[in-house]
């Protein structure tokens, strides 16, 4: 049996408020073995509500994240990971912890690609929040998808993010997939819309 092609660091959505650890996590850890992968699944800060400030548990979130990649880098062997090539994507509130993530990282990240689902919360009042930015001097592969029955100002924001990346000199696939709301997935048996979502996302993974 060959060695797995890398590993993948997993980001569910969930709101920031859960996760949703079984579609848009464990499901998901499937999907990349099928193609080759191994995948490690983050169970990152979540909570906010009255309790704690959103933005300080994104922010203990992005550290969460933060870790885990350094653990990815540090103790791969250990874990009975492959990571000669590095990944990260994330599924809407997980989309968003992925590009908080590689911008916080900037040219240090080495991921070799990067996946966003229906991410959320990328779009500011001047277009793309800052935080979010793809950095320049990258050489990540990117593929972004959204549905486009999916909220208009996460459409716009999904499409100007793979358009930045693009700017900057990258590898960047974006899809806008017809018919599909918001919280699709890679879950066997889906309909048939989806299944070809997962077969656009197969070929970018065989890229």
């Amino acid at each position: 049996m060959p060695s797995p092609k890398g590993t993948f660091l997993v980001c569910p959505g969930g709101a920031y408020h859960f996760l949703a650890l079984g579609g848009e996590g464990l499901y998901v850890a499937d999907f990349l073995n099928a193609q080759g992968y191994d995948a490690a699944v983050l169970e990152y800060t979540h909570g906010g509500g009255n309790a704690v400030p959103e933005n300080e548990v994104r922010a203990k979130a992005l550290q969460d994240a933060l870790a885990a990649v350094s653990l990815l880098k540090q103790s791969a062997e250990k874990l009975n990971l492959h990571t000669a090539k590095l990944g990260m994507a994330g599924f809407s509130a997980g989309g968003h912890l992925t590009a908080r993530t590689v911008h916080e990282l900037g040219a240090a990240s080495a991921f070799s690609k990067v996946i966003l689902i229906y991410p959320a919360y990328l779009n500011g009042p001047r277009g793309l929040n800052d935080d979010v930015l793809p950095p320049a001097g990258i050489k990540t592969q990117l593929f972004v998808s959204i549905g486009d029955k999916d909220g208009p100002a996460w459409i716009t924001s999904s499409k100007a993010y793979a358009d930045a990346a693009k700017a900057n000199g990258q590898d960047a696939e974006y899809h806008l997939l017809p018919g599909i709301k918001h919280g699709f997935g890679v879950k066997p048996g889906d309909p048939a819309t989806t299944a070809a979502f997962q077969q656009i996302l197969a070929a970018f993974l065989a890229k």
